[in-house]
């Protein structure tokens, strides 16, 4: 059995229907790889703490922390040096155990590199084919890897100083740019093959899962300025108010009609910029679920907005008193 130093780092809540698979996959290819699994919980109140256990992982239990610090808790804990994170509801393919034992030599000798790669669906629906398959199979160069599979050194995680805490999405990103800025190389290989069973299975799960995303870029004016995409979904959800507004002002459906031409173009070129045209057949399909990418990112200012004002009321309650 080959001992890979290497610690997953697995941060949980309620995650009881997903634990046992991602743990039992993991234990099934110690042959291969026999890793230090690190589960840090946020709070469950379900059964994964006990699934986690019974299957031998170590957990530690952190109810107030932000996703960003359930990582950086679960390196403290690390034995090992090659770290990898990973989500609660992943599959790590017997290719990725094996291909953590071909990397180790160079993650080794060159210690400030992330790697990892994009995690690929499970299930063929519409949008996983002509959307998260597509994301997966680009061969442009990336600027980050998703913390669901991502792969790096104690030597990278110190010199970056580990996740943001205060982010509750985007930390990910956040902690890849951080760490090009440092001087580590961004390395996906599709070797290390994941696979998520967390993607949405609809366009309205999609939606509400790309507004989440974007909270963290649409939470304040920094970060948009700094977001290609927080700054397109502005243009797009102003176009889309100015559009109601001037249709019932002028009792004409036209610029609703200049809105949806402009939705189109734009859901294209998202298309041609995220994931490419060919096969050009594939494009107007993709371009669908770019629309729904679009509003979903767009809805994140409206949530922002209500959640701000709902701040500002609690404030003032609280002066009153």
């Amino acid at each position: 059995m080959d001992t890979t130093d290497i610690s997953i780092i697995i941060p949980s809540l309620n995650e009881e229907s997903n634990i046992s698979e991602t743990l039992s996959e993991i234990s099934k290819n110690k042959s291969i790889c026999n890793p230090q699994v690190i589960i840090v919980d946020n709070g469950s109140t379900d059964r994964t703490v006990s699934i986690a256990e019974s299957l031998g992982a170590t957990v530690l239990i952190y109810p107030e922390a932000s996703i960003g610090e359930l990582r950086n808790i679960g390196v403290l804990s690390a034995k090992n040096e090659i770290i990898a994170f990973i989500d609660a509801d992943i599959t790590l393919d017997k290719k990725w155990f094996q291909e953590i034992i071909n990397q180790k030599a160079a993650l080794e000798k060159n210690p400030l590199i992330l790697t990892g790669n994009r995690v690929l669906p499970p299930n063929r629906n519409f949008i996983s084919t002509y959307w998260f398959s597509k994301l997966s199979n680009k061969k442009t160069k990336q600027n980050y890897i998703n913390s669901g599979n991502l792969i790096t050194t104690k030597e990278t995680f110190k010199i970056v100083g580990g996740f943001s805490q205060q982010l509750k999405t985007s930390e990910d990103y956040d902690f890849c740019q951080k760490a090009i800025k440092l001087g580590a190389t961004i390395n996906p290989n599709p070797n290390f093959v994941a696979w998520h069973r967390g993607y949405p299975e609809n366009i309205f799960e999609f939606i509400r899962r790309e507004s989440w995303h974007g909270s963290e870029d649409t939470r304040s004016l920094t970060n948009i300025v700094k977001s290609k995409t927080a700054l397109i979904a502005l243009l797009n959800l102003i176009f889309f108010l100015g559009s109601i507004i001037l249709s019932f002002a002028l009792l004409s459906v036209t610029p609703i009609a200049i809105y949806a031409i402009f939705l189109a173009v734009t859901s294209v070129s998202i298309v041609v910029l995220k994931i490419g045209s060919d096969p050009v057949s594939s494009v107007p399909a993709s371009s669908l679920i770019a629309a729904a990418y679009l509003t979903g990112r767009s809805i994140a200012y409206v949530k922002n907005f209500g959640r701000h004002r709902a701040t500002e009321f609690s404030d003032r309650q609280a002066t009153l008193k």
